[in-house]
């Protein structure tokens, strides 16, 4: 049984969709085609099923494959796929095989750049940013609550047990009378 699927063909139908069934994240209209754009580009289009629930479909196939997809899945993986490109576009920028190409990498490359700042911000709104701020503070806390453990008296022997080798600086070693 094939499931029926409308996909959101203009930008301003995802931010309607998101107006009345996402109450934790608004996008520009610019922002949605953005998302769109790089879905359509890599044989992707999103809409809705029958549930009014977002899906993403795989349109490289007649009857290609149906699934659930949110919002944060969807920008997360714009976010991914924008990344790749600038890092393919610089490569080629990098090596180019004359002026011209290099023009048309440079100004796409640009074009990315600016792409990737709007996909940031919305990547901000997402709940994978709650959860990567989350882990950052974690870590931030666990590495001070690390730190204040290790007091410079036995800085010696935390830098040590790391195998890592300590040399004082000359400034030290004249504080120290050496």
């Amino acid at each position: 049984m094939k499931q029926e699927v409308k996909l959101f063909s203009e930008p301003e139908e995802l931010v309607e969709w998101l107006d009345e069934n996402d109450l934790l994240m608004w996008l520009e209209v610019e922002d949605a085609q953005i998302l769109l754009n790089y879905m359509e580009g890599h044989d992707y289009g999103i809409g809705i099923d029958t549930d009014n629930k977002m899906v993403r479909v795989d349109i490289a196939e007649e009857n290609g494959e149906v699934e659930r997809y949110s919002i944060d899945e969807l920008i997360s993986n714009v976010c991914e796929l924008n990344y790749e490109l600038i890092l393919e576009t610089r490569e080629r920028m990098n090596s180019p095989k004359n002026f011209q190409e290099f023009t048309k990498d440079s100004e796409k490359y640009e074009s990315l750049i600016e792409e990737e700042k709007r996909l940031d911000e919305m990547f901000s709104k997402t709940t994978y940013a709650k959860m990567v701020s989350g882990m950052s503070k974690e870590q931030v806390e666990g590495l001070v609550n690390n730190i204040s453990r290790h007091t410079l008296g036995n800085a010696k022997a935390f830098i040590a047990e790391r195998n890592v080798e300590y040399k004082p600086s000359g400034k030290e070693m004249r504080k120290n009378g050496r």
